[in-house]
């Protein structure tokens, strides 16, 4: 699978995720959505970065070591 190159970062307001803004993580899927699709990719290769993403945050969630107090 190809994925576009020229994904170019424009101007934009910084999201604040995990800040004050509940929405904040659904107002960056929304804008990271927006601009794969303006950039050419597929729904196949849009799926393909989804999953990419949750694999890279199961593999830091299963290298973490749990809160102390916790087992």
């Amino acid at each position: 699978m190809q994925i576009a190159r020229n994904l170019t970062p424009r101007p934009s307001t910084p999201v604040p995720v995990g800040g004050t803004d509940p929405r904040a993580a659904q107002i960056l899927a929304r804008s990271l959505y927006r601009d794969m699709v303006q950039n050419g990719l597929s729904a196949e290769q849009i799926l393909a970065v989804a999953g990419e993403l949750i694999d890279r945050v199961t593999q830091e969630i299963k290298q973490s070591p749990p809160p102390s107090g916790q087992a």
